[in-house]
């Protein structure tokens, strides 16, 4: 590909004229419609208002005007044009000030920056005695600004406070104006910033009109709790709230439980010292406290605000202020980690059934009530198991011949139960489980157990064999991998991907329990596997993990230990459709109890769903 031709135009150095120069700062700081009521609602906060109203004007194809009405300590007549001056600001005065900073705006860029792209007017009245006289103000002040060029300025009847109207946004910077998205689009990220003022900011009431309609309302000297179940009455059932104040650093806010979750990150939410902020590694601390408790490409619902000392805190990063560096940004994300995972636990983390009752009809005809269970082949030898499959198979399973009970089946599945029998404690567990009495099995996949309060839950076999699994490899960890020596090494042979991942790999395959050395080019000799795996296995799920992690684009050690982790607990799992006699299941229902999260299997699905008795009372209309 060619170079473009350039002009030589303009290659003299040249100092940019004002009005270029705040045009440049409105694209870093006015990026949309969104961008303004921001800088306006942090205006408002910092002049002390207790009511702030936002009202949007919108046509078919962009937003008209936006206007933000506050009931702060409004602006001096004599200070109003200073306020447009780029870089003029009462928060600071020398960037010493910047480690103490606790206002939301300190750059003195917002309004200089608006009014270069749009035309401005703003109105007035300084609450208070005016210092020099010692009277009360009696008029305001109106000050129109267009493109940086005053208008005009005025003196008018006010209240005390600052009314800001915007119009024509962007009609001088025709890109910007070409760029912005649908008025849907616009109007929902001016909604979603209001939000989070008003979440953050409880004791301020916020109003928000679209067109007229009032779209949003909270009431000052709320709750940050009153607030969530103002905004997201639907989600907060599902909400627990989240609080830690140690070694210098605050936490409180909302976590969602598992039952709750995003297909992405938008909704978790986060400030410091007040100030808003995204932090992709705040983000995943907060992940991380979850773990296996929500499916790996999900995400939580989260409100978290975070207080440190300023001096700790580099607010000065992005011109948005969006971003902030820590001084010691290792023990805020552990900090953030392990108070998510303690909270969690606090809790009861077996999700209630939703189901509804059913009502059946009784079939018209008597006969079809008396179909005979189809009986497998008897033999002498398999009484007990004869009866115990007669019990749990179901006539369309046993037409079809699929859950065949044989001694060998039972002796894999016993086997699967003894490798990971879990040591027994004496330690209080984190978590509070409450004793499950074996009743049965279903489909030969879930165990129904009872409760001391007399509820059902319904446990799924897999899924908590694996969170078994799971947590005896990660207690294996803390001591020598146990492996298993193959009679005959088993060579691989490897793609050029596979080969490049497998490199990275080996350290952590070996921590786990494999011994795989290098053979050739591009192939691998296995000598050994964790003894959890059965040895006929090994290969093709080495394979399975190499893809995996190609797939999923990993290359750091501790991600990779997890992926092997979770893959191997589900490997050896005791599968669905596996039938297991009473005490085999009962022995999986004590195991998974002793387990660090026996809420979900390791990628996240429940492995036990409850129903009260006050559930079951509600679905048989006895309440």
């Amino acid at each position: 590909m060619s170079r473009p031709e350039y002009s030589r135009q303009g290659e003299e150095i040249r100092i940019l004229d004002e009005k270029t120069v705040n045009q440049i700062a409105a694209g870093e700081v006015v990026e949309r419609p969104a961008s303004i009521v921001k800088e306006l609602i942090e205006n408002a906060i910092d002049a002390g208002a207790t009511d702030v109203t936002i009202a949007i004007r919108a046509g078919r194809t962009d937003i008209t005007s936006i206007t933000v009405t506050d009931d702060g300590i409004g602006m001096r007549k004599g200070d109003i044009p200073l306020a447009f001056t780029p870089h003029a600001t009462s928060k600071i005065r020398s960037a010493d000030d910047l480690s103490r900073c606790i206002s939301l705006g300190f750059r003195g860029e917002a309004l200089a920056s608006i009014a270069s792209v749009a035309c401005v007017t703003l109105r007035t009245r300084a609450r208070g005695r005016d210092s020099s006289t010692g009277e009360e103000p009696e008029n305001g002040s109106e000050y129109i600004i267009s493109a940086g060029q005053v208008i005009s300025a005025r003196e008018i009847g006010s209240p005390a406070g600052t009314s800001i109207g915007i119009e024509n946004i962007f009609y001088n910077t025709p890109a910007r104006k070409k760029f912005q998205k649908t008025v849907a689009t616009e109007t929902a990220r001016i909604a979603d910033v209001i939000e989070g003022f008003a979440i953050l900011y409880p004791s301020i009431t916020f109003r928000y009109r679209l067109n007229k309609v009032l779209k949003i309302s909270t009431h000052g000297c709320s709750t940050l709790k009153e607030v969530l179940q103002t905004l997201y009455p639907a989600d907060m059932q599902h909400m627990i709230p989240l609080s830690r104040k140690r070694d210098g650093m605050g936490l409180t806010g909302y976590i969602s439980l598992p039952s709750l979750y995003r297909q992405s990150s938008r909704r978790i939410m986060i400030s410091v010292n007040g100030r808003r902020i995204q932090s992709l590694s705040i983000q995943q601390a907060i992940r991380r406290g979850y773990h296996t408790l929500l499916m790996p490409k999900l995400f939580p619902v989260a409100i978290l605000g975070i207080s440190l000392n300023p001096a700790d805190v580099d607010v000065n990063v992005h011109p948005t202020k969006r971003e902030v560096r820590f001084s010691y940004e290792p023990a805020v994300l552990s900090a953030i980690s392990e108070t998510v995972e303690e909270t969690l636990f606090a809790q009861n983390l077996i999700p209630v059934s939703s189901a509804k009752p059913i009502f059946l009809s009784l079939p018209d005809r008597q006969d079809e009530t008396q179909k005979e269970l189809p009986q497998p082949p008897r033999t002498e030898k398999e009484p007990v198991l004869y009866r115990n499959y007669q019990q749990q198979v179901t006539p369309a399973f046993a037409e079809s011949g699929v859950y065949e009970v044989s001694p060998v089946r039972l002796r894999r599945s016993g086997y699967q139960l003894r490798q990971t029998q879990l040591p027994c404690t004496n330690s209080v567990p984190v978590h509070d489980i409450p004793r499950l009495i074996y009743i049965g099995q279903i489909d030969a996949t879930y165990l129904v157990a009872s409760t001391a309060e007399g509820g059902m839950v319904l446990v799924d076999q897999h899924a908590a064999h694996e969170r078994i699994r799971f947590d005896q490899i990660r207690m294996a960890a803390n001591e020598s991998p146990q492996s298993q020596e193959l009679i005959v090494p088993r060579i691989l042979s490897l793609s050029l991907p596979e080969t490049a991942v497998m490199r990275n790999a080996l350290p952590v395959l070996a921590e786990i329990g494999f011994i795989i050395e290098s053979f050739g080019k591009d192939t691998y000799q296995v000598r050994a596997v964790p003894v959890m795996l059965n040895r006929q296995e090994e290969i093709g799920i080495i394979h399975e993990i190499l893809d995996a992690l190609i797939e999923e684009k990993i290359k750091k050690p501790e991600m990779m230990r997890d992926v092997i982790e979770r893959m191997i607990a589900c490997r050896g799992a005791i599968k669905a459709g596996t039938i297991l006699l009473p005490h085999q299941a009962e022995e999986l229902l004590s195991q998974l109890v002793q387990t660090t999260a026996p809420y979900t299997c390791p990628h996240g699905r429940p492995t036990m769903i409850q129903f009260p008795a006050s559930h079951l009372q509600k679905m048989f209309h006895r309440i």
